[in-house]
C-alpha cells in the first residue's frame, strides 16, 4: 500500500509539473525569444538578414577590363558576371571572384575611377540631377560631387546628393537617359 501511494503521488506530482509548465509557456507565447532561448547561431542583437538582389540595377558593366586583374575580358573564355548589392560586375576568372568577395569596396572604388573617366564626357546634364537648380561647376570639376550608381556616373552639386539617388537608382537612371537621348537627338 505504501508503495501505491508513493507511486500515484511521485505521478500526480510529475502530471501536475507539466502541466504547470504548458500553462506557464502557454500564456507568453506572444513574448519573444529571449538571449537565453535564443540559438547561439542568432545573436539578440543582430537584424535579420536582407535578401539577395537578383535583378540587375542600371547597366551592365561598362568596362572591357576584368574588376580584379585589369585583363581584358574574354581574354580567358566567356566572363564570368556576378550582382554585388545589384551592381553588375565581370571577371576573367572564378579566382577573381574570391579576391573580389574579399575586399569589394576596394575593387569597386578603383573600378569607379576608370567609369568616371569613361562616362564624364558624355554626361547628360550641367546641373544637380537632385537639386536641379545647381548648376554644375564645369571650370572646378573639384567643386563637384561624382558617384557611380549601376555602373553610371552621377554628378552632384554636393555629396548628400547621392544618398536620394542611392534611394531610388532607377529613377534616377531614367533621367539621365531621357537627358542622354535629349542631348544626342540633334546629333542624328
Amino acid at each position: 500500500m505504501r508503495f501505491r501511494t508513493t507511486l500515484i503521488l511521485l505521478l500526480s506530482t510529475s502530471l501536475l509539473g507539466t502541466a504547470i509548465s504548458q500553462h506557464h509557456h502557454s500564456d507568453h507565447s506572444h513574448h519573444h525569444d529571449t538571449p537565453a532561448t535564443q540559438s547561439a547561431s542568432q545573436p539578440a542583437s543582430q537584424p535579420a538578414s536582407q535578401p539577395a538582389i537578383t535583378e540587375r540595377i542600371g547597366d551592365p558593366w561598362p568596362l572591357d577590363t576584368c574588376i580584379v586583374s585589369g585583363g581584358t575580358l574574354g581574354s580567358m573564355g566567356e566572363p564570368l558576371i556576378k550582382l554585388h548589392e545589384g551592381r553588375e560586375v565581370r571577371f576573367c576568372c572564378e579566382g577573381c571572384i574570391a579576391n573580389f568577395d574579399a575586399d569589394p569596396v576596394s575593387y569597386l572604388r578603383e573600378a569607379d575611377k576608370k567609369i568616371k573617366e569613361q562616362q564624364k564626357s558624355l554626361y547628360p546634364l550641367n546641373y544637380c540631377i537632385i537639386d536641379t537648380h545647381e548648376s554644375l561647376d564645369a571650370t572646378d570639376e573639384s567643386k563637384n560631387a561624382y558617384a557611380v550608381t549601376g555602373n553610371r556616373l552621377f554628378i552632384y552639386c554636393c555629396p548628400p546628393c547621392d544618398d536620394k539617388v542611392r534611394m531610388d537608382p532607377e529613377k534616377y537612371i531614367g533621367i539621365l537617359n531621357e537627358a542622354a537621348i535629349e542631348k544626342q537627338t540633334p546629333q542624328y
